[in-house]
Parts: C-alpha cells; sequence; structure tokens
C-alpha cells in the first residue's frame, strides 16, 4: 500500500483539512486529493465525508487504526 497515501490520510484526520494536510506533507492540496481518491478505489470505500467540515465515514474510521499501524 502506498505510505504517501496513508501519511496524507492520516494528515487529514488529524488537521481536518485536505489543503492543512498537504502543506503538512509538502504536497498539493490536489495532488492529495487524488492520493485519497486512488486509496478510496483501492478500498473500494469512500473514507471521508467531503461537507463543510471534513469527517470521517464509517469506513474511514474503520481504516484509521490500520492506518496507523502500517505508517507509524
Amino acid at each position: 500500500m502506498d505510505t504517501l497515501a496513508i501519511e496524507c490520510f492520516i494528515a487529514i484526520v488529524e488537521l481536518g483539512s485536505f489543503t492543512k494536510a498537504a502543506a503538512r506533507v509538502h504536497r498539493t492540496q490536489s495532488a492529495v486529493t487524488q492520493q485519497i481518491s486512488n486509496l478510496e478505489k483501492k478500498l473500494g470505500v469512500q473514507l471521508f465525508h467531503r461537507e463543510k467540515k471534513i469527517t470521517l465515514t464509517k469506513d474511514g474510521e474503520l481504516f484509521l487504526p490500520y492506518a496507523l499501524r502500517i505508517y507509524g
């Protein structure tokens, strides 16, 4: 699994923003969005509710401990 995508996922969870996550991982916001889109396609689930506030879906909540274990 792509560690950059995992790093982006964790940064979004921690910071609550694709833009802030992009700054943390030294990528553009569109690159982070693409990483998450690709990760969601590989997993076959949606990880985030993309509304006014970014929140995890149930699948995102289930994936978070695995992501932390993989990246940590």
